[in-house]
């Protein structure tokens, strides 16, 4: 679950985002930032993450300076320092200049840099679907679902969504399971159109994700 946010000591926006993929709490600055955390709780890619890993100090026009990444991600193949801004922002000069400033520091330290927008982040319905699905990504998944996905997709491709729900009520499992399903990409759909029950469903890969998770 998500917690509201609250007013800090320094003046930002507190929120708490409990990840369902790392088991962990996580404290946010901004509602941009609790969204992008959606997209990487909800990533088959992400191994790990966590927001405000550490401050780095460099030095620039002479003078000392710090800088606290928004999340730090562990894809496996790579790891990523990335900056979450809305989209004006990350165009001022005084972010661009850090940016340039900082990317190479990380580079050096075997970090890919990253600057993620309020474009990106909140587009829609991507950030919506993935909300809803979240809700359900907690929702017990049984080997023994992941089978009856695998024989429902035996004889076709491509199946709604209403099909593949009438299908598990139809042995009494509970709708609950197939959002979980799709929230962990056993089943999975195009997030880039609204999800309903003529959305077309593919079988996905990541079967033991769910299970290892949950």
């Amino acid at each position: 679950m998500t917690k509201s946010f609250r007013r800090g000591s320094g003046g930002k926006n507190i929120g708490k985002f409990v990840s369902v993929r790392t088991g962990r709490t996580l404290m946010t600055d901004s509602v941009l930032e609790m969204d992008h955390l959606y997209w990487l709780d909800s990533d088959p890619e992400v191994r790990d993450f966590t927001t405000h890993p550490f401050t780095l100090s460099y030095v620039a026009d002479g003078k000392l300076r710090r800088y606290t990444p928004d999340v730090l991600v562990d894809r496996g193949h790579k790891r990523q320092i990335v900056e979450v801004k809305p989209a004006p922002k990350a165009a001022w000069r005084r972010y661009v200049l850090l940016f340039r400033t900082v990317a190479p520091i990380f580079h050096a330290r075997g970090f890919e840099f990253v600057v993620v927008t309020s474009e990106w982040v909140q587009q829609q319905p991507h950030l919506d679907t993935l909300k809803i699905l979240w809700k359900y990504a907690r929702t017990k998944v049984e080997p023994g679902h992941q089978v009856l996905c695998r024989e429902f997709f035996k004889t076709r491709e491509t199946a709604t969504l209403g099909e593949i729900t009438e299908y598990f009520t139809a042995r009494n499992i509970a709708v609950q399971i197939v959002y979980s399903l799709l929230f962990w990409h056993v089943l999975t759909f195009d997030l880039a159109k609204p999800l309903g029950q003529s959305t077309a469903i593919h079988l996905g890969g990541e079967t033991s994700k769910a299970e290892e998770v949950l």
